[in-house]
């Protein structure tokens, strides 16, 4: 669940970006970042014609419901839905950052984080639903 909220976090940053109300993201230091360009291109609009943050947020947020649901008695089957929408993510999130580099030859910093995020949950979902 904690980690679905990183995704939120990351979600909401952009997301305060993307609206106009703050004016730069913060990035770090390496030459395959630019959070800048890639929320402000039109790659970052094309679903919907709704900034991508808010889309991001919703589907992070509904991941940490599910990953919230049953908390440590969680039925089987809340176990499977949860692994199957955090393997959702980590492919959604995959297939995304194909796209940024493909359309921008850069990355955004907060969605890649999110994208660890995720694969980082799949195994511990994985590993949980299995048990």
């Amino acid at each position: 669940m904690a980690l679905s909220l990183v995704g939120t976090v990351a979600a909401q940053i952009v997301s305060l970006y993307q609206f106009g109300l703050i004016g730069r993201l913060p990035d770090r230091p390496f030459w395959i970042f630019d959070s800048n360009k890639v929320n402000k291109s039109a790659y970052a609009y094309k679903r919907f014609a709704v900034p991508d943050a808010f889309l991001m947020l919703v589907s992070y947020g509904t991941t940490a419901l599910l990953a919230a649901t049953g908390n440590t008695k969680r039925p089987k089957i809340a176990r499977v839905l949860m692994t199957g929408k955090i393997a959702l993510d980590v492919l959604s999130a995959l297939k995304l950052g194909q796209e940024e580099w493909a359309e921008n030859k850069k990355l955004c910093l907060y969605c890649q984080s999110a994208t660890l995020a995720s694969i980082i949950s799949l195994f511990l979902a994985w590993r949980e639903m299995k048990s």
